[in-house]
């Protein structure tokens, strides 16, 4: 039978799962450690395959994406009473605790639950229930499919049974298949052409939705790009513990990771530039830790921190790990979060959003400034409350990545060298309208706050410290749409920044 689908809402395909080494899942070991030789399509040091999909070159010209590009994903867009939705949520366990009861959905976070196989207790007739609420709820699922995609009959079987749902937002079809094995086990990885083949079933299915597929390790991305429509990392840099590790066996939880936010950020740019043809990339961050190879949890600002760098770099969609193992404080962080997201990145997928050039300045000293802070600027067109129209707005996001207080902040906009005025700091109800205190009955967050900054000649001052792994946005209008074209778009931070903090 057909089944209708309904209530085609815009969702934007804007982060993962897995990490290499949980006890929780069993996995003992990512193989990470073996590296991929590019053209060759196998790992060094280890019996190798043959992969059907080949991947790109290293060398190929990347072609640039748009703002809109990057953080969104057209082809796969829905609406949902017009509403433009960015995925952002949790993991959560099915067995220890999503399925323990149905009313555990109203403990979700954000718009979208990533269910943790296999589906016991209860098995599919309670997944049947959970999926009819959650269609209730307007709470979007990833449909697991990890323990599926091996089993040809199963998988069409379970993408078959479920697809009827409005509830189903992808198919997460493969974890870490670029990282399954132990110790003792067979040849490390799964071939690609066994996750293409899945892929391929699932589409024959359903054509509509998307195909998820996670990856641990940093460069196995062009080897499994043609089994996935969305691309999923998950660094967990926080407290990693490399002792036992060797460059032959294991990732230590974190492939090529030096145990630093920034890692996030940098997995990030290394997959987008991997990818040809280019397609979305979510990230999967650490809400988990105390186990393993991470000998603590992240906190609330270490995770604040890695969240708007995942936004900085052009992420997807954001995704937590794991819901039960989170800490009340570090749920709190994140329902806050979700709040500033939701407002962010609506403005970051709208399609006349641009990139804006900054360079961060100091009156003491660049070198540390340019070491401490991650920027990313846009020109945005906000609506104007009471009349039809928009007036172009600046966005700057700012991120303290170091576990330290940077006590002044200046940020000069090169194309903007004759605007002068204020800037709201963290200012999350908008110039048009307020965000709704609450969605699905549940709070959402604070979205008061306004303060203000000066902005004098093109270059923003605020002499607000910015506090350890702490977040600023900052947000003006425009005057007239017309940028100054004095400075071009190849301007990069650092260019001519001695001549400029000077000429201040």
């Amino acid at each position: 039978m057909q089944v209708k689908r309904a209530l085609f809402v815009t969702i934007y395909i804007f982060v993962s799962f897995s990490s290499c080494a949980r006890v929780a899942r069993g996995d003992n070991c990512c193989w990470c450690g073996k590296r991929y030789v590019a053209k060759e399509g196998y790992y060094e040091g280890g019996q190798g395959y043959t992969s059907s999909s080949e991947p790109a070159d290293e060398d190929a010209a990347t072609v640039p994406l748009t703002v809109t590009e990057r953080h969104r994903a057209t082809s796969f867009a829905r609406s949902i009473d017009n509403e433009t939705v960015f995925p952002f949520g949790f993991f959560a366990s099915w067995g220890g605790w999503l399925g323990k009861n149905i009313s555990m959905l109203d403990l979700t976070v954000g718009n979208i639950v990533q269910p943790v196989s296999p589906y016991e207790p209860g098995g599919f007739e309670a997944v049947d229930a959970y999926l009819k609420m959650s269609e209730a709820k307007n709470i979007w699922w990833n449909f697991d499919l990890k323990h599926a995609y091996r089993d040809a009959d199963a998988l069409r079987d379970q993408v078959k049974r479920f697809s009827k749902y409005k509830a189903i937002l992808g198919w997460y079809l493969a974890d870490e298949p670029d990282g399954a094995g132990t110790t003792e086990g067979p040849p490390i990885g799964v071939d690609p052409s066994v996750v293409l083949s899945a892929y391929r079933t699932v589409k024959s299915i359903d054509p509509i939705r998307p195909v998820l597929v996670s990856l641990n390790c940093m460069r196995s991305a062009p080897y499994y790009q043609h089994a996935a429509d969305i691309i999923l990392i998950d660094p967990y840099p926080i407290s990693i513990d490399t002792h036992g590790c060797t460059a032959k066996y294991g990732c230590c939880g974190c492939d090529e990771c030096t145990g630093d936010v920034t890692d996030v950020s940098r997995r990030l740019d290394h997959v987008n530039s991997m990818l040809q043809p280019k397609k979305p990339v979510w990230v999967v961050l650490q809400a988990f830790g105390g186990e393993g190879h991470w000998a603590r949890q992240p906190t609330p600002n270490e995770v604040r921190c890695m969240t708007y760098l995942g936004l900085q770099h052009g992420a997807a969609g954001l995704l937590y790990w794991i819901r039960e193992q989170s800490t009340s404080d570090l749920i709190a962080e994140i329902q806050q979060l979700h709040t500033e997201v939701e407002y962010i990145s609506v403005r970051l997928m709208d399609g006349s959003t641009t990139a804006l050039d900054v360079i961060l300045l100091n009156a003491t000293s660049d070198a540390t400034l340019d070491a401490t802070l991650d920027a990313a600027g846009f020109v945005t067109h906000t609506p104007i409350f009471g009349i039809k129209g928009t007036i172009p707005s600046v966005l700057l996001l700012l991120t303290n990545v170091k576990n330290a207080t940077v006590y002044q902040v200046a940020a000069l906009f090169p194309s903007l060298k004759h605007h002068s005025g204020e800037a709201s700091v963290d200012h999350f109800g908008g110039f048009a309208e307020r965000l709704d205190t609450k969605v699905n009955g549940k709070e959402k967050g604070k979205v008061e706050g306004n303060v203000k900054v000066k902005v004098v000649d093109g270059v923003l001052h605020d002499p607000q410290p910015i506090p350890p792994f702490g977040t600023r946005v900052y947000q003006f209008n425009l005057r007239s749409v017309q940028l100054e074209k004095r400075f071009s778009r190849s301007v990069k931070r650092g260019d001519k920044r001695e001549e400029l903090r000077k000429s201040l």
